[in-house]
Formats: C-alpha cells, sequence, structure tokens
C-alpha cells in the first residue's frame, strides 16, 4: 500500500505540475495576442489617418486643376459621361 500511495502521490504531483505549464503558456497566448491586437489596431489607425490626409490632398489638386482649367474639366467630364453612357447602353 505504501508504494500505491507513493505512486498516486507522483501522479498527482506531476498533473499539478502539468496543469501549471499549461496554465503559463496560455497566459502567454493570450498576452501575445493581446499584443499583437494593439499593434494592428494602431497600424490601422495609422493607416486610416494617412488614407484621409491623402484623399484632402488630391481633393486640393483636382480642384486647384478644375480652378485652372475649367473649360478642360467640363469637357473631360462629359467626354466620361459620355463613354459610361455608351458603355451602359451596349451592356444593356
Amino acid at each position: 500500500m505504501n508504494s500505491e500511495s507513493a505512486v498516486h502521490g507522483d501522479i498527482h504531483e506531476k498533473a499539478g505540475e502539468a496543469g501549471e505549464k499549461v496554465r503559463n503558456v496560455a497566459g502567454k497566448v493570450k498576452e501575445t495576442a493581446q499584443d499583437t491586437m494593439t499593434q494592428i489596431k494602431e497600424s490601422s489607425a495609422h493607416a486610416f489617418e494617412e488614407g484621409k490626409k491623402r484623399a484632402a490632398t488630391l481633393e486640393r489638386t483636382l480642384e486647384g486643376m478644375i480652378k485652372e482649367n475649367p473649360i478642360k474639366a467640363v469637357l473631360i467630364a462629359a467626354g466620361a459621361g459620355l463613354l459610361v453612357g455608351v458603355v451602359w447602353k451596349l451592356s444593356s
């Protein structure tokens, strides 16, 4: 019986150690996942802000070009509209 009790104690101890290792790994995985999500959020926010800046710059550039060449801008818009109309009519 003494030998059985020792084996039982060893098994219980090893199970406790294994459980602790699993909890440690799970904690590290959780921490890594949280860090990764934080990095993704920060990167996404930066990309969004950069996109907004580029869109505003493009808007100002186009606005300036239209003000400098209003007739050319109207002719380009009319040509684009005509092209879209022809493609639409052909696809119908």
